[in-house]
């Protein structure tokens, strides 16, 4: 696996990233912190009592909102650790939309790579939802 600069090439998913994620953020600001809207449950956790690896994003996401790091964490930390993580990707792309910069872009994945990335991503998971039933969700 090689992580390499390349110039800009169609489709651009930077600025296509950057314009869908900056949206979402923005809907979603609106939905939890202006209009203070309802909202759902998901439907694993509707229909079988259970929660999903996700259960508690929305609450996460607006403890985020209002400040509270820790106890956003202590309710879902995927859910943490994923917006902090998809805030660091946005700021790459508006910087790399913004200044015409090379694309970061990871090429010559093996397959023994590929599968320990996406075992890595179902572990985590798997732990995230454990953690989320047994803290209750």
């Amino acid at each position: 696996m090689r992580i390499v600069l390349r110039e800009r090439r169609e489709p651009d998913a930077e600025l296509i990233g950057l314009a869908v994620g900056g949206l979402a953020a923005l809907v979603g600001f609106v939905w939890l912190r202006w209009l203070h809207l309802p909202v759902s449950k998901g439907v694993l956790c509707g229909t079988l009592d259970l929660p999903c690896p996700f259960c508690g994003g929305t609450r996460t996401a607006a403890l985020l909102l209002g400040g509270q790091w820790l106890a956003a964490f202590t309710m879902n930390p995927l859910v943490v650790l994923g917006g902090a993580a998809a805030v660091l990707w946005m700021v790459y792309a508006f910087v790399t939309v913004v200044c015409a910069g090379r694309r970061v872009r990871v090429v010559n994945v093996s397959a023994s790579e590929a599968r320990w990335l996406r075992m890595a991503v179902v572990m985590t998971l798997a732990a995230n939802w454990a953690y989320v039933w047994w803290s209750g969700g």
